[in-house]
């Protein structure tokens, strides 16, 4: 079941954590997808950060969705992370300094595994800020 948080002081969107076997995960994560994207200010830039490793199966989540979505081409979002270049905890403040940089005040959707044991690891969260893996 689905576990919709009080908003932080810093969020206006409280966040989710949903169970992959939770019936209409599709239609909650399409809505809530909506609701962070109706965020964005026209002429913003999106940039997709795709965290992870190609150097573990665990761990390849995001660079796997960076590189699928890399297949796009797209003019509406900016891919970083994918298994040819990966963003891992090695090289992730120096890629979010090279994205702040490039771009102003952009949006950005992090991707990433959640390795652990239930319940503290969600299949899917959502949050606005920062997202922080706690108990429960």
């Amino acid at each position: 079941m689905s576990q919709i948080q009080p908003p932080l002081p810093s969020q206006d969107i409280p966040y989710l954590k949903i169970a992959h076997t939770e019936p209409g995960i599709k239609s909650v994560i399409t809505h809530r997808l909506l609701l962070h994207f109706a965020k964005v200010y026209p002429g913003q830039d999106i940039v997709i950060v795709c965290i992870g490793t190609d150097r573990s199966t665990g761990d390849c989540l995001g660079p796997l969705v960076g590189t699928s979505l890399s297949k796009w081409n797209s003019r509406h979002f900016h891919i970083y992370g994918t298994l040819e270049e990966p963003v891992h905890a090695m090289n992730l403040k120096d890629t979010l300094q090279q994205i702040n940089e490039k771009f102003n005040h952009p949006f950005i959707i992090g991707i990433d595994a959640c390795l652990g044991k239930l319940p503290v690891s969600a299949p899917f969260k959502s949050c606005r800020g920062r997202c922080v893996l706690e108990q429960g």
